[in-house]
């Protein structure tokens, strides 16, 4: 994944996802991968907010993948937030889809918490601005 996208993109993408994951006419898998879309948007910006952080939390937040230049991985990111947005009005069976079509189980993360799409360091000091 090259270039950030920028946040226009982003909300536009968003937007555009979600009209299809709520559609009556969309068939399942349209509606998996508008869900992958929603994902992939929310991707960008937890991956400007991971990299302002310092080098001591990034290193807790990404683990044993860390090593120095290392990018957040759209297929860890994308497990972590399947587990912690398990709560958005997303059908059951379209959410099953995404695990079965494309492979993503939800993964717990303690630093992406239930609702969230962005990681954070529990108690941490710093914060996003947006």
């Amino acid at each position: 994944m090259g270039k950030i996208m920028e946040y226009a993109e982003r909300e536009a993408m968003k937007t555009e996802a979600w009209k299809v994951i709520n559609s009556k006419d969309a068939n399942i898998h349209a509606k998996a991968w508008g869900v992958l879309k929603v994902i992939e948007a929310h991707y960008w910006r937890a991956r400007e907010d991971l990299e302002a952080m310092p080098k001591a939390a990034q290193r807790r937040i990404h683990g044993k993948r860390y090593c120095p230049g290392y990018l957040l991985d759209i297929d860890v990111y994308t497990r972590h937030w399947l587990a912690a947005n398990k709560s958005i009005p997303i059908s059951y069976e379209v959410i099953q889809h995404v695990k079965s079509e494309f492979g993503y189980d939800p993964e717990e993360s303690k630093f992406l918490r239930p609702g969230q799409t962005s990681y954070r360091i529990p108690n941490s000091i710093y914060v996003s601005d947006g």
